[in-house]
């Protein structure tokens, strides 16, 4: 090797993580014992950090172009196959034989050993290995190879797998499973040409459905299951495929039936399984309600709600109507069909968080000390940790949710115990704390911050709190001028590996203040912690008790706080921590800032239906509704914000929506629920004067 490879292959971590549970990229061992032992990686140092990591690894490829590097026996030694692709590198990327034959054997390998990982390094591990990684993953996840399947238990039917279908003209190295049979939902025959899927084997069946608002008919659901069961009854181990245009809707609808039906599954079950295997899963209400009705308990307490959507699950034409030949002549959409408007070609679309912060730099680096993370193994593992601790069977972010307070529902705050504070305008973040260096902020996008250079103690001892969840907020803190960023935290999930979400909120505000504030309060006191080297302060949100709410509207408090606020918070004391919508946590804002979070569609007016004005209308979107919620006039400022969220409040003078801002921490719009109820607090206010007269009345308020 020589020296500037060499000094460029010692800097280079040894390995990366698992990529789609498939490929682990690594550089090249090196057997030269020259070189000083802190830079050793040799084929037996690889051995052990493969047992070390417990990565199932199955097979090498190595893509550098000599063989001196390493003896390739030690690899074989240990059970491992060894795969030589030389590869030249350089400034030459992989030819097309070279892509071919890495597909073909990677597929080969997958087929015959499942669950197996394939370890690909060449010289440094980076450039030819991810080339070549990428080109097969975009191969396997864009053809007919399944993204998820359903179920997964030891005692679940294993055959239906679900998925979306984009044509691709490339040969087919279908590795990942057997198809044996190809279930089309879809109403049309445009998407691709059914004779490939029969050319290769596999038996292709067509069941109509026309989506949009149509569940599947009665005649349709025994027509599903009758083909299901009769294929497997002939072939028990081999799989069945099934799409509609996206793969969630309708195929979730029939696939769920399927498993209540013959496998004696519980509805809200096979709901979860489906959006576990398949996420987010069923996102129309309308067929999760039709579910429900079918075969829902009679004893069901709550009414099972479509997930939020993903981004790309609102970029334009995914969470559109899914009629699949319903489409306006012109190849516009209006207003009149009451669908979201299909974008036109020279507007940018919505793409995924993630995809987002590679142009967004108040996405990528919020505030000092939080940078977003980028890998993708990390990011699941925090987000899987988050969502057990918060113990949420549910996909997206776990945190609870407060609901408006109205007329209607103002009562609770004479029949519960609350406690109150104010409402912040700062950014929702829940704080994970693993241990020393593994501290990650979490919003309510799902998206994973590490946070750096601050430290949390245990209680008297030196030694770093470890798995750890709170929940709080960012604010921006203006003191003598000057920003300061401080994060302040308002609740409590887990505190050093113990759940305390079950006590109650007075317990857990108490939790707070003894094991996480006054433990660092005490470090810096110290000099244990240095306060002025850390990116953001860490405070506890105050709380005090419901007679007290008058406090927060004095002039006194408004002057001592050096953020902005935005309403007061009603929090019950006995509640536990509830994640995802709690109706009892109770969000008070005057008036004047009552809002809801829309996405905006901008399309053509209907000339019929508009007496001939023609121009634009801004449609306001609320959860997964296919019909706007509200529309608001389009302004040359507003243009710029179509498929955006957007926040809005309602104008009682001009009897019109207004726009207030971007909401750029937020990938959705509000539930449909959500928006009713802001919509109640809109049309019948709850004044600053209502509220401290009802408390007054109710429980008592203090007013000196």
């Amino acid at each position: 090797m020589k020296s500037k490879a060499l000094r460029k292959w010692k800097a280079i971590s040894i390995h990366g993580n698992p990529i789609e549970g498939i490929f682990v990229p690594f550089k090249t061992p090196f057997d030269n014992r020259n070189i000083a032992p802190e830079y050793h990686f040799t084929v037996q140092d690889f051995i052990n950090v493969v047992k070390e990591k417990k990565f199932n690894v199955g097979l090498v490829i190595d893509l550098t172009n000599t063989e001196r590097y390493y003896d390739k026996s030690i690899i074989k030694y240990y059970g491992i196959d060894h795969f030589r692709l030389p590869c030249r590198g350089f400034d030459e990327t992989p030819s097309n034989d070279e892509i071919e034959e890495f597909n073909t054997k990677c597929c080969e390998f997958m087929k015959s050993n499942p669950g197996k990982l394939i370890a690909v390094h060449c010289t440094h591990g980076c450039n030819r290995t991810g080339f070549l990684i990428v080109k097969i993953l975009k191969l396997l996840l864009t053809r007919v190879i399944c993204f998820a399947f359903i179920p997964s238990s030891a005692e679940a039917p294993k055959a239906l797998v679900v998925f979306t279908l984009v044509e691709d003209k490339r040969d087919s190295h279908s590795c990942a499973l057997q198809i044996g049979l190809w279930i089309d939902l879809t109403n049309t025959h445009r998407y691709y040409n059914r004779r490939v899927v029969s050319s290769n084997g596999i038996e292709y069946m067509k069941i109509n459905l026309r989506g949009h608002n149509s569940c599947p008919s009665d005649d349709q659901i025994t027509q599903f299951i009758d083909i299901c069961q009769e294929f497997l009854h002939q072939n028990p181990n081999i799989k069945i495929a099934v799409h509609c245009t996206h793969g969630f809707n309708r195929t979730g609808f029939l696939i769920c039936t399927y498993l209540v039906l013959i496998h004696k599954w519980n509805i809200e079950d096979a709901l979860n399984e489906f959006a576990r295997a398949r996420p987010p899963g069923i996102y129309k209400q309308d067929y999760i309600d039709e579910l429900i009705r079918r075969f829902g308990s009679k004893h069901c307490d709550r009414r099972f709600l479509a997930p939020e959507l993903p981004d790309w699950c609102n970029e334009d034409g995914l969470n559109q109507s899914d009629e699949d030949e319903r489409s306006n002549s012109n190849g516009r959409h209006s207003y009149h069909s009451h669908s979201q408007p299909r974008q036109s070609n020279n507007r940018p679309s919505t793409s995924s968080s993630y995809l987002n912060s590679e142009r967004d730099s108040s996405i990528n680096n919020p505030f000092d000390g939080v940078n977003l993370v980028r890998d993708e193994y990390k990011i699941k593992q925090i987000q899987r940790l988050c969502t057990k601790m918060c113990n949420f069977d549910r996909n997206g972010f776990p945190g609870s949710h407060p609901i408006s307070l109205t007329r209607d529902n103002i009562h609770l705050i004479r029949e519960y115990d609350y406690m109150v504070s104010w409402k912040a305008d700062g950014t929702r973040y829940m704080l994970m704390i693993i241990g020393e260096n593994e501290m990650y902020f979490i919003d309510r996008n799902f998206r994973v911050y590490q946070l750096v250079h601050v430290k949390f103690l245990k209680k008297n001892t030196n030694e770093s709190l470890n798995n750890t969840l709170l929940d709080g907020e960012m604010v921006i803190d203006t003191v003598n001028g000057k920003k300061y960023s401080r994060y302040l935290i308002y609740d409590i999930i887990y505190i050093d590996n113990q759940n305390v979400s079950g006590y109650n909120f007075r317990e857990r505000l108490d939790f707070i203040y003894k094991q996480v504030f006054m433990p660092r309060e005490n470090a810096k006191r110290t000099g244990l912690i240095d306060r002025s080297k850390e990116p953001i302060g860490i405070r506890m949100k105050d709380f005090c008790e419901i007679k007290d709410t008058y406090k927060y509207f004095t002039s006194k408090f408004i002057k001592v706080l050096s953020h902005e606020i935005d309403g007061l918070i009603f929090q019950p004391v006995r509640c536990p921590y509830t994640s995802g919508r709690c109706d009892a946590i109770l969000k008070w804002k005057p008036p004047s800032h009552n809002s809801i979070d829309f996405r905006l569609k901008i399309c053509d007016r209907n000339d019929d239906d508009h007496r001939g004005r023609g121009g634009q209308i801004g449609l306001l979107f609320v959860g997964q509704q296919s019909h706007p919620f509200a529309e608001i006039e389009v302004t040359k400022a507003l243009r710029n914000y179509h498929n955006k969220i957007v926040e809005c409040r309602y104008n009682t003078e001009i009897q019109g929506w207004e726009f207030m801002r971007e909401r750029t921490d937020k990938s959705y719009p509000n539930a449909l629920e959500t928006a009713k109820a802001v919509w109640r607090s809109m049309v019948e206010p709850v004044t600053q004067q209502f509220l401290l007269d009802y408390i007054h009345e109710t429980v008592g308020l203090n007013s000196s």
